[in-house]
């Protein structure tokens, strides 16, 4: 097929721990919220440097992903 499975499985835990914590749904989020007895938005501006994070690490994981899985070019 033409993929490397490691790195495959690399970026769908990167997904998916995007998806668990950021909106829309934001499972983390909500249970941080309601057990904290903060509001929503206290929660999502705390986890703005997460996001940055895992945004940078997906796009540099994406664009260099030759290089981060020691796979070699055909």
């Amino acid at each position: 097929m033409g993929f490397d499975p490691v790195w495959f499985g690399v970026m769908s835990m990167l997904m998916v721990s995007m998806g668990i914590v950021f909106p829309p749904v934001g499972m983390i989020a909500f249970v941080v919220s309601s057990g904290g007895n903060v509001s929503l938005m206290k929660v999502y501006k705390g986890t703005t440097i997460l996001m940055i994070a895992l945004v940078a690490t997906t796009v540099s994981s994406w664009s260099f992903r030759r290089s981060c899985c020691g796979c070699r070019t055909r």
